[in-house]
């Protein structure tokens, strides 16, 4: 594909997603898609699904955790700043809406909003692997990896070992999730 085909490829697409986002509820749609993304984590998690176990599973649980922690985010910065101002601010050149960086798409977000859903503060954690450290206002602390780091840590030649810091247990795991949930559960009623 040359340059001019890629281009207008990318007005195609840019087309359709203005045209999704005026002509649709942003809001329900992102419901919608945590929704089922949650469902889907949930039965992962679950006694019904076979126990999985080792570096990959917990990556790609934490991989899910971070891409529905961000979507969660962004239904908050579309409840606090409406559907026309997100859309205006999701158009601007290096919009922080494009961002996978959970504390610059925390200060988009309402303080009313942000109380509502229980979150007191997010903490950047660069070691080894970058990930958040997430405290709610009832002191629950739970971690969400990075989405870029984790899906892209084979680049810089690391592998995320099941005992390695920011990996967790299955009881832990399942903990952290029900925060999650807990925080959508107040989202979606914002």
């Amino acid at each position: 594909m040359n340059d001019e085909e890629k281009n207008n490829f990318r007005k195609i697409i840019k087309k359709a997603k203005k045209d999704v986002l005026e002509k649709e509820d942003y809001k329900s749609y992102l419901i919608g898609r945590i929704d089922s993304n949650l469902m889907f984590i949930e039965y992962s998690l679950s006694d019904v699904c076979p126990k999985l176990t080792g570096g990959l599973y917990n990556r790609s649980i934490e991989i899910l955790f971070s891409y529905n922690f961000e979507l969660i985010l962004k239904l908050l910065i579309i409840l606090s700043i409406g559907k026309e101002e997100y859309i205006k601010k999701l158009e601007a050149p290096r919009s922080k809406l494009k961002s996978h960086k959970l504390n610059e798409l925390l200060n988009l977000v309402s303080p009313k909003k942000i109380e509502e859903v229980n979150i007191k503060h997010i903490e950047k954690i660069e070691n080894n692997f970058k990930y958040y450290k997430i405290t709610t206002r009832d002191e629950k602390i739970f971690t969400i990896q990075d989405f870029e780091d984790i899906r892209y840590d084979f680049t810089i030649n690391k592998v995320r070992e099941t005992k390695e810091e920011g990996a967790k247990e299955l009881e832990e795991t399942k903990k952290e999730f029900e925060i999650i949930k807990d925080i959508f559960s107040k989202a979606r009623v914002a």
